[in-house]
């Protein structure tokens, strides 16, 4: 294990204590992550930092997870969570009768079906995919279902069960070849396996900072390739999400308003600034370990477990290729 990992590591008090196997429900807190969430509880307390200081978390959380990923800070949006991220998206999308949307519900946790499920009601059809044997996406069947009034293709970067990592870079060359929109949740992968989000061809991914981002509850990221946002209208709008010279959240500009130009336009209302300050203090701590070293010793920890339940005798699902 790299240096860099073992001091990351001797941060976490929980691991004193025993394995922990359980990022994929919840994070587990760093101290310096506490520390950071302690700071921000002391400065209400003492009244000594106003919004606009306690922003500067915001601001740098949104810069911290954009280079991350491979994004521009101009193409994250800060929002509460995976669910969130999803519907923001679904709404704001200029759906018309007829056109359809592409997934595999079966493999979806359930705040990635709902959403579209409820989307029939506007005459919209969702092409429910079946699932390959041994619960994995069955990539030509995707494929086989867009046509040219397919305008989302949406699936998981590594499903919740079984948890098999997608091939990203290939549903999303079969998306654009009909121009739909390739919307991931990534809430899996995110701080756990390297992402260049443009690169792999993603238009939209959605996240909470409550799992390998290890952060809290209640504030996660939405990316949103810099191509996408002029062709979507949110659906609910408050002041952040204004274009103004004056950055108060008070502010009221003209009532010819214009959208603010980038992801920030789905932002609402107040942040979770516990949320932003844990997520600063997060992403610094995951750039200073890197994620090629943090998706190497994930690969080789997953190898190893996998072996040793095979040993074990107990029934496993092995990947078809590569990891």
């Amino acid at each position: 294990m790299p240096e860099t990992l073992k001091t990351f590591r001797i941060g976490f008090p929980a691991l004193k204590q025993r394995t922990y196997l359980s990022i994929c429900d919840k994070m587990i807190l760093h101290d310096a992550v506490r520390a950071s969430v302690d700071e921000f509880l002391d400065a209400l307390a003492l009244a000594s930092a106003d919004r606009t200081q306690h922003e500067v978390k915001v601001a740098r959380s949104r810069e911290r997870f954009a280079k991350l990923m491979g994004l521009t800070t101009d193409e994250v949006a800060v929002t509460r969570n995976v669910s969130d991220g999803i519907n923001t998206v679904i709404w704001a999308y200029p759906w018309g009768e007829g056109d359809n949307a592409v997934l595999t519900l079966d493999l979806e946790h359930p705040n990635n079906a709902y959403p579209w499920l409820r989307l029939r009601k506007r005459g919209v059809e969702v092409r429910a995919v079946p699932a390959a044997p041994g619960g994995r996406l069955d990539y030509a069947a995707m494929a086989d279902a867009m046509d040219a009034r397919t305008r989302i293709v949406s699936f998981a970067s590594v499903s919740y069960a079984p948890g098999l990592r997608a091939d990203i870079s290939r549903i999303a060359e079969a998306a654009h070849k009909v121009d739909a929109m390739v919307l991931v949740d990534g809430v899996q992968s995110a701080g756990i396996l390297r992402h260049n989000l443009n690169a792999e061809g993603v238009d939209a991914f959605a996240t909470s900072t409550s799992k390998g981002l290890l952060g809290l509850y209640g504030f996660g990221f939405l990316g949103l390739a810099a191509r996408w946002i002029d062709r979507l209208e949110p659906a609910f709008l408050s002041r952040p999400a204004v274009a103004s010279d004056d950055d108060s959240h008070s502010a009221m500009g003209s009532y010819d308003y214009a959208l603010q130009p980038s992801a920030r336009r789905f932002e609402l209302g107040g942040y979770n600034l516990a949320g932003a300050y844990a997520a600063d203090a997060s992403l610094g701590l995951l750039a200073q370990v890197g994620g090629e070293a943090i998706e190497a010793q994930t690969l080789a920890v997953a190898r190893r477990l996998r072996a040793g339940l095979k040993e074990m005798g107990l029934l496993i699902t092995e990947p078809l290729s590569g990891e």
